[in-house]
């Protein structure tokens, strides 16, 4: 199965997703609502993110099937589109950080740290989204698609064991993270 570990791939997966979701959403909002339309592109994207991003594919299809429940939970109990994609991307963060790529054992306080960056990085995801949706129109929703998981690709720049499982790409992208991250920690 290809992944798209790292952060350069991640930017690529966000910039087809959100071209993606253009066709998807002229050809699916006529015949299926503007609601349920997007909620099944983002169910769809976050999936495929969850399966594109686990280093094991028996862990990846086990959180896709996780996803995929929830999602169709949340969208039995929400009665609008926002709720839903905020607690989508809830669970698509808690998945990437408890089951596809948790923490090393660490403190209380290191647990902490971990958990604030997968908050920051889902609560900047969904305020750059909401920055960029003007609308609704395709392309609006598009741009939103793209920026959501743009700022996701910056899980590959914080995440410490992220970081140590790409040290064998020659992607100058990943050599940049890398020495950047070197930088920050204190070992350059």
């Amino acid at each position: 199965m290809k992944s798209w570990v790292g952060f350069a791939r991640s930017l690529v997966f966000a910039l087809l997703c959100g071209a993606a979701s253009v066709p998807w959403l002229v050809i699916a909002r006529p015949l299926l609502g503007d609601r349920l339309a997007l909620a099944l592109y983002a169910t769809a994207a976050a999936t495929i993110y969850v399966l594109g991003i686990s280093s094991r594919r028996s862990v990846g299809i086990g959180a896709a099937l996780a996803l995929l429940v929830c999602a169709g939970s949340l969208l039995l109990l929400s009665t609008s589109f926002t709720p839903y994609v905020i607690a989508l991307a809830g669970v698509t963060a808690s998945l990437r950080s408890a089951l596809l790529w948790p923490g090393p054992k660490q403190s209380a306080s290191g647990l902490l740290g971990h958990w604030a960056r997968e908050i920051a990085l889902t609560a900047a995801g969904l305020w750059l989204a909401a920055r960029l949706i003007e609308g609704p129109s395709a392309f609006a929703d598009s741009l939103a698609i793209w920026g959501f998981f743009m700022v996701q690709s910056g899980f590959w720049l914080l995440h410490p064991r992220a970081i140590a499982s790409s040290t064998t790409s020659n992607d100058p992208f990943e050599v940049t993270s890398r020495h950047l991250r070197a930088v920050l920690d204190g070992r350059i």
